[in-house]
């Protein structure tokens, strides 16, 4: 089998196991750039000849080198290639730093109502937009997460949202006092998506970016992303004693040692708070 067969067969292994679209996206991209580069199945010093030409940053390349080394394991494994080339590859490091988050001014500015420039056209996708900032600050979800969500996931009466995360795998998120999608689901039938276009199509990724790109963060002052508000949320409910395997489950994690980056971000935040309060 070629090169470039085995990583379609990759491709839908991955898809098997309940890769995310989104994910399943960026693995197609890493290995159609790695296998355009190589051309056949490597030999010699090729890996390392492709590993030396990437041109990115130290978080990047980490996550590349390690999608590389999992497709040549797979295929040594399934005897697609003699020899287990992945062993030419070095996992550099991920440079340590913590997630950023928004400062209790800024969050606080989201939540009473921000303002933004929206011409007279779009002017009915305000209060769809505000909502959808809204949910993200108190759901902590991702933004795939919210995109998937139907009208039918939503729980009224029990204050809940079921939605599917990384791997397919399904979870209920709380939804506290503050935030009420009843406007969204109001006469609307179950299969419906949650966020809609304008055209009353699915809410891409894509669009969600343009929001928060062209409304949300000019209205703040400083780049907002939806990850953001996500470390924000978490980080939130680290301060405030919640138990790290009870944000693990709000937030989806599969290993609790993604979770605990937050008991360090809150922690930081917390010494900051107390600095300002000294001056």
């Amino acid at each position: 089998m070629d090169l470039q067969s085995a990583v379609s067969l990759y491709l839908d292994f991955q898809r098997g196991r309940g890769l995310s679209l989104l994910s399943l996206k960026t693995l197609r991209s890493i290995l159609g750039e790695l296998s355009r580069f190589l051309d056949a199945w490597p030999q010699g010093d090729a890996l390392m000849r492709w590993q030396a030409s990437q041109r990115v940053a130290r978080t990047t390349m980490h996550h590349k080198v390690k999608t590389a080394r999992a497709f040549f394991v797979w295929a040594h494994a399934n005897g697609y290639i003699r020899d287990d080339v992945a062993t030419q590859l070095v996992v550099p490091r991920r440079p340590k730093h913590l997630p950023q988050v928004l400062d209790d001014g800024q969050l606080d500015r989201l939540l009473r109502g921000w303002e933004s420039a929206y011409s007279e056209r779009d002017l009915e996708l305000v209060a769809r937009d505000r909502l959808l900032v809204r949910t993200f600050m108190m759901t902590g979800l991702r933004r795939a997460e919210i995109c998937s969500a139907n009208v039918g996931d939503y729980d009224m009466l029990h204050r809940r949202l079921r939605v599917r995360g990384k791997g397919d795998r399904d979870r209920v998120v709380p939804l506290p006092a503050g935030l009420s999608l009843a406007d969204l689901v109001d006469g609307r039938k179950p299969k419906e998506p949650l966020f809609q276009r304008r055209d009353g199509g699915r809410l891409d990724p894509n669009a969600i970016s343009y929001v928060f790109t062209r409304k949300v963060s000019p209205a703040v002052g400083t780049r907002v992303t939806p990850h953001m508000l996500r470390h924000s949320y978490a980080t939130y409910l680290c301060r405030r004693g919640v138990p790290i395997r009870q944000i693990q489950q709000l937030l989806g994690h599969s290993s609790l040692a993604t979770t605990q980056i937050y008991l360090g971000l809150a922690k930081k935040v917390q010494r900051r708070m107390v600095q300002e309060l000294a001056l």
